[in-house]
């Protein structure tokens, strides 16, 4: 037996950020489709701009009206200064006229930062690709209304791809990251070498397994988004878990045993099957690679029973 453990899995971006508007409103146009190639700060969908451009216009208008009174009591101020030099008005009339002053300013001064942000609200309108990639979901059309942050387009960013697969919670501290892997694609039967590059610490609920993303070493072009494929990885931990033919379980009054072959004679060796099916079993027992154990027959063998061993 090998102690190798094979999973499958699909080839995704190693980013794939979920894409939302930062404002409300309705769609009004959606420039991709599913698949498509888009460019960093490519316009993806629009929301109606109307009601952003009216606040727009009225932070303009607020403005000009603060800046004039601003300059009004700028120019006021510098007056009641030599007015109070020459004691033509009092320190509490000067004083109340830093006030006016003061308070202009600090209108003015918000007015501007309301006009830039009722633009940046105008801007936000217009989704924009954050990278070169491609496009993976939509979830939205024309004539839909949508909230801030609701995700209405999922992104693959453009560069290293990676293939994603699920570790069973019996075997995930079997592997490490950095571990090497061996990566076929079945669209092209080719043979990748990869890595492990992350683990999933926490389980998915309903699945009980943890995802671990595997990155292509030497991938090519001929890798695309979304292709099936396998990763075979060794165990690091080769004496708690193996995979065996099915067929050399033997069981007796309700527990398992294989025959492992000690020179021309047979041993019978407990096991625990952790994962049973009709081909191959995960088994955890005292075996280890190397070791060769019976495959067929094994209802008619009895302890230290001397076999012939055939070999091609």
């Amino acid at each position: 037996f090998n102690n190798s453990n094979t999973y499958s899995g699909i080839v995704k971006a190693a980013h794939e950020p979920q894409l939302s508007f930062m404002v409300s409103g309705k769609v009004i146009s959606r420039n991709i489709d599913i698949g498509q190639k888009v460019k960093k700060g490519q316009i993806l969908a629009s929301l109606d701009p109307a009601d952003y451009k009216l606040k727009v216009d009225s932070a303009i208008a607020n403005l000009a009206s603060a800046k004039s009174n601003y300059v009004t009591q700028q120019q006021n101020l510098e007056r009641y200064k030599h007015l109070l030099k020459d004691n033509f008005v009092s320190q509490a009339a000067f004083d109340a006229q830093k006030t006016n002053y003061d308070s202009a300013k600090a209108k003015y001064e918000q007015s501007i930062n309301e006009l830039q942000n009722s633009r940046n609200q105008l801007s936000y309108t217009n989704l924009t690709a954050p990278n070169d990639g491609f496009i993976s979901t939509i979830d939205m059309n024309v004539g839909r209304v949508v909230s801030p942050n609701d995700v209405v387009v999922t992104m693959a960013f453009s560069g290293p791809k990676e293939l994603e697969v699920q570790l069973p919670e019996t075997q995930v501290n079997s592997y490490k990251v950095g571990q090497n892997v061996k990566i076929k694609l079945w669209a092209n039967n080719k043979i990748y070498q990869g890595k492990i590059k992350t683990i999933n610490q926490s389980n998915d609920p309903q699945t009980r397994t943890y995802t671990a993303k595997i990155q292509f070493l030497n991938g090519d072009d001929s890798i695309k988004y979304g292709m099936s494929g396998s990763a075979e990885i060794n165990s690091l931990t080769p004496n708690t878990y193996l995979s065996i033919p099915t067929s050399s379980i033997y069981v007796i009054e309700g527990k398992s045993y294989v025959w492992k072959l000690i020179g021309n004679k047979v041993k019978k060796l407990p096991i625990n099957v952790e994962q049973l099916d009709s081909v191959m079993s995960l088994v955890s027992s005292d075996l280890k690679c190397g070791d060769v154990i019976v495959t067929a027959g094994v209802n008619l063998l009895y302890d230290n029973q001397t076999v012939m061993v055939y070999t091609n």
